[in-house]
């Protein structure tokens, strides 16, 4: 498994993906995101985004079935990521309760304390989640 900076992936390797992954914003993928490969494909993908000083938001994550038991690996990956930005916070919405139980498993919290920028974001039911980043 590689993350790579969106933007740096070839045309063709990201049109396919992106066939697979209809429901995925392309221009926003590009601008803020990161892919991951394996076996010259991609198979998921991810948006981590800066929401204030020092928090971050993974905004969307994105993963085909045949690397899902890779998902704790890649979270962790992500935390480490927000780290090296100087990250303090790392938020995340849930509405999956397999997603919720890696999250508590990782020592994510449940939080309704959020940034500004992300309390008035309506989402559908689930849960916020954040990290806090040592």
């Amino acid at each position: 498994m590689k993350l790579a900076k969106a933007e740096t992936v070839q045309g063709p390797l990201l049109e396919s993906f992106m066939k697979t992954a209809t429901s995925l914003d392309k221009a926003h993928l590009v601008k803020e995101g990161y892919v991951i490969q394996t076996n010259d494909c991609i198979k998921g993908c991810f948006i981590l985004t800066h929401v204030s000083d020092d928090d971050y938001w993974l905004k969307q994550l994105f993963i085909h079935p045949e690397i899902t038991q890779n998902l704790p690996v890649l979270l962790e990956t992500i935390i480490l990521m927000t780290r090296e930005l100087k990250g303090h916070k790392l938020y995340l919405f849930s509405h999956q309760i397999l997603l919720d139980i890696i999250l508590e498993a990782l020592y994510f919290e449940e939080t309704a304390d959020l940034p500004k920028n992300l309390a008035n974001i309506q989402k559908r039911s689930g849960k916020w989640w954040h990290y806090t980043v040592t």
